[in-house]
């Protein structure tokens, strides 16, 4: 293996996801009671640290924490 695909061990907390910019961009959720779930970022609001998801699986509307949220660059297939 070579040593430029190693990944240092890093502390949780010296980790930061990272929120798209854009709205309809896919997003993966990567905490809470919704977490492992893809959608689509249809609002976002950095002073009160949340987003506005809409959930592939269900298309509802639920409203998350910016750590909660990730940018997503797989496939969207029907779950």
């Amino acid at each position: 293996m070579s040593s430029c695909f190693a990944h240092p061990q890093l502390p949780q907390s010296s980790l930061e996801t990272v929120v798209p910019k854009h709205d309809g961009a896919p997003v993966m959720v990567v905490g809470g009671p919704h977490r492992g779930q893809r959608g689509r970022l249809l609002q976002i609001n950095v002073n009160a640290g949340a987003a506005a998801v809409q959930l592939s699986a269900d298309f509802s509307i639920v409203r998350l924490l910016l750590d909660d949220v990730a940018g997503y660059a797989g496939e969207m297939e029907e779950e």
